[in-house]
């Protein structure tokens, strides 16, 4: 079946909220993520049957857009029950989704929810994620097989790419996970591929052959009676090429029961540069010279063929190899890795001196020329740690009192050692004689102070 919401927005508490008003071109942006331009927006269906949809639900999809075979504003609701079909004309018979739903000559699809786009990727690999869903779970899913289910494909065709779709030019990426296993009906279910199947639906249905799999309703505001968890569809391909997506699903040889495709928001990307700081001190976000590091992690999302080049700038009132070793002007991420590292240790100079600024501007060539990045650190001197406990108190013989550490400067977190044993900021102790009693305080950078 293809999926698309095309209706009015329908608002329920702790349901999909489906918006079908959007327009195609409006529904690829609301995919598309870092990495990639797109162009060429076409859609062919019913416009109820596609659209963007957003709300609590457990499919594990927040946000994102929707493909249907019916009127996608009537997928919230108690599983059972039926999702309506599309109103007025709907697409029939694209040769590419009648190929994946095997389906005769003689026979038709229905009901097409086809949304197709042009895309040049900045990196050599396309990522995006997404659920298939169908009320055809689990009557016509093993041990209760049809010979015909409802089907989706996600087709490109471009430089590099070869397969039966698109015309003889372009393979299906809707696979399961390192496998060249379609995604269907037939292929994820109770039974088939299990670990990727999410029942939602009470016993057995009416599967009643042998062998059925009892089932749990896992979203009871979702009509759809079965969906897989959250895959993810995946290809290599040439960096700046120009390439061609066809996101359909459509209803096999009746319309009896409807399926949905559910793509995540802003997943429809390539590997774009991103830049991770991560402190010695996790719960600290600033340099403390002689105590605080920091190391950059850049990262491309997804690994490449090839090592990746990032040439770097720096600027901001600290100076690059005087405030801290000397970095360089370009950093890599291996062939084959996600990430590289560029530490940063400020020096303790024993200088006075205010805050400073630290700019990392990392660049990376995109399709249309250099793409620039900004990330602003800072970096501050080290405040002497002191600690002081309370001052002397007179109290009767075995009077409870409450002592406490005040201390000044140093970088959390702080950690407390009494003379009691005791380990938090302020302890009870009741003295039966003149007692001192001292705290030993230690901050984030390890230093130490006792009063």
């Amino acid at each position: 079946m293809l999926l698309f919401f095309s209706m009015l927005i329908v608002h329920a508490e702790s349901q999909i909220v489906v918006n079908t008003a959007v327009t195609p071109d409006q529904m690829v942006q609301s995919l598309i993520g870092t990495g990639v331009t797109y162009s060429n927006v076409t859609f062919k269906g019913n416009t109820n049957s596609r659209g963007t949809f957003l709300g609590p639900n457990n499919i594990g999809i927040s946000t994102g857009v929707v493909l249907c075979t019916g009127s996608a504003s009537t997928i919230s609701g108690a599983p059972g029950g039926s999702v309506g079909g599309p109103s007025g004309s709907a697409f029939m018979d694209d040769p590419d989704l009648n190929a994946i739903c095997n389906i005769s000559a003689t026979q038709h699809s229905y009901n097409g929810s086809i949304l197709e786009f042009d895309f040049v990727p900045q990196g050599d690999l396309i990522t995006f994620h997404y659920v298939f869903a169908s009320e055809e779970y689990p009557n016509y899913a093993p041990p209760c097989s049809s010979g015909y289910n409802d089907g989706f494909g996600f087709l490109i065709s471009g430089p590099g790419l070869s397969g039966p779709y698109l015309g003889n030019t372009g393979p299906n990426v809707a696979l399961l996970p390192e496998s060249n296993t379609p995604v269907s009906i037939n292929n994820v279910n109770a039974i088939t591929n299990a670990a990727y199947y999410v029942s939602n639906y009470n016993g057995n249905g009416q599967c009643t052959a042998p062998g059925w799999v009892s089932g749990t309703i896992h979203d009871a505001n979702f009509k759809f009676d079965g969906y897989t968890v959250v895959l993810e569809a995946k290809i290599t391909v040439v960096p700046c090429a120009n390439y061609h997506i066809k996101l359909g699903v459509a209803n096999a040889v009746d319309q009896a029961e409807q399926s949905g495709v559910f793509l995540e928001e802003n997943s429809f990307s390539s590997n774009a540069i991103a830049v991770n700081p991560v402190y010695t001190i996790a719960t600290y976000d600033t340099m403390v010279e002689g105590c605080n590091n920091v190391s950059l992690v850049f990262g491309a999302g997804q690994t490449s063929v090839a090592d990746i080049s990032i040439p770097l700038t720096f600027g901001g009132t600290a100076i690059n190899g005087i405030d801290f070793p000397l970095l360089p002007s370009t950093v890599i991420i291996p062939a084959g890795s996600l990430t590289t590292t560029l530490p940063i240790i400020p020096y303790a100079d024993g200088i006075a001196e205010p805050i400073e600024t630290f700019t990392v501007t990392y660049s990376n060539v995109s399709c249309s020329g250099p793409s620039t990045s900004t990330s602003t650190y800072y970096i501050k001197d080290y405040p002497p740690l002191q600690a002081t406990a309370s001052n002397d108190v007179s109290v009767y013989c075995n009077q409870p009192v409450t002592i406490s550490s005040a201390h000044t400067g140093g970088i959390t977190p702080y950690q407390f050692l009494w003379s009691t044993g005791g380990t938090t900021a302020s302890v009870s102790v009741s003295p039966t004689t003149t007692t001192t009693y001292t705290v030993q305080v230690t901050d984030g950078c390890g230093s130490i102070s006792t009063d």
